[in-house]
């Protein structure tokens, strides 16, 4: 009889606890998994979707212009029209590279001066980051604030890497950009800030990254 009793206890010691544990593992390496899986979905999206389009050479060009129609004047001015998209996306990417090698080696001599570790892969990732408006900067903010609180266990100096790639960025945006790019270059606020909410619901990170180069 004891050991018919201490049978039946293991056996729903099992049940009320054993079994279901592992599952818990297995479903989170799926979940990463399939998160994994769908970023490089999109990125083989991206990545054939420009191939294809500049593949494609001028032919958009060339359809825009049978659709403008036989007049002369109509396709003149739709030629204009292209030219200039062109001139400003080149102008707006250019910019873009200028402004964040700017921003990535501040920031990197400022968490340099600071003394935060791998502060050369930080700024770097605030110069990619900053071609996100609004969104990049925060992400490069609030990861530096829990870096500096892991390292050096101080909130004042986490605070002063954050605002330091804060005050780096808001300076880019508010004198560097505008005097490079010009007002001609300006783009609605609000156009951007829906553009990058659709794209990056589209495309995820590579939408935002998009966003604002396709609304140039």
């Amino acid at each position: 009889r004891a050991i018919g009793a201490l049978r039946e206890a293991a056996a729903a010691a099992r049940e009320t606890s054993g079994t279901p544990a592992p599952a818990a593992p297995a479903g989170g390496v799926l979940a990463g998994t399939a998160t994994v899986l769908g970023g490089l979905t999109d990125a083989v999206v991206v990545i054939f979707l420009v191939f294809f389009q500049l593949w494609s050479g001028d032919l958009y060009r060339r359809k825009l212009l049978a659709i403008a129609g036989p007049r002369l004047s109509r396709r003149r001015a739709t030629l204009r029209t292209l030219v200039d998209i062109e001139s400003r996306i080149r102008r707006f990417l250019v910019v873009r590279v200028v402004t964040g090698l700017i921003v990535a080696l501040a920031t990197w001599l400022g968490l340099q001066w600071i003394g935060l570790e791998h502060a050369f892969v930080w700024g770097l990732l605030a110069g990619v980051l900053n071609a996100i408006p609004y969104v990049g900067p925060i992400i490069v903010s609030g990861g530096l604030l829990v870096v500096g609180l892991v390292q050096f266990g101080s909130a004042t100096i986490a605070l002063s890497a954050a605002a330091l790639a804060l005050v780096v960025t808001s300076l880019e945006g508010w004198l560097l950009d505008p005097l490079l790019m010009g007002r001609a270059e300006r783009i609605n606020a609000v156009a951007v800030l829906v553009g990058l909410v659709f794209w990056t619901a589209v495309w995820g990170a590579w939408g935002a990254f998009l966003a604002v180069p396709m609304l140039a």
